[in-house]
């Protein structure tokens, strides 16, 4: 799950388009209302629903704890959101925003797996 994370983040911050898209998205937002909508349904609403689904499936197969889906989803979402903001115009370093990506779903799996 890790690596498959870590590859998903690496494509949103060094893709040409989608990192261009993910920093325009985040300025223009607040200026232009269509943008917004695009980029709220692409980053937010979008990912939020999937990876609710997911915790889901894991919770009902036993993987993670009877917690509640989008709870879940909201712990594993933001930092992915936040280190995707902070090194979108920093991709030298990386490698420190992958650890920390990499320490913070390794929390996730301990705090949420079903023991």
């Amino acid at each position: 799950m890790a690596e498959f994370i870590k590859k998903i983040f690496l494509f949103y911050l060094k893709d040409p388009f989608v990192s261009r898209f993910w920093r325009m998205g985040n300025m223009e937002q607040f200026q232009n209302s269509g943008v917004y909508s695009v980029f709220h349904k692409l980053f937010l609403e979008d990912g939020l629903t999937y990876q609710t689904a997911l915790f889901a499936v894991m919770s009902r197969k036993g993987i993670f704890i009877d917690e509640d889906p989008q709870v879940i989803a909201m712990s594993f979402y933001a930092p992915i959101f936040f280190l995707l903001s902070k090194y979108a115009n920093d991709t030298e370093h990386e490698a420190g925003a992958v650890e920390l990506l990499d320490k913070q779903i390794r929390s996730l799996y301990r705090i949420y797996r079903r023991k």
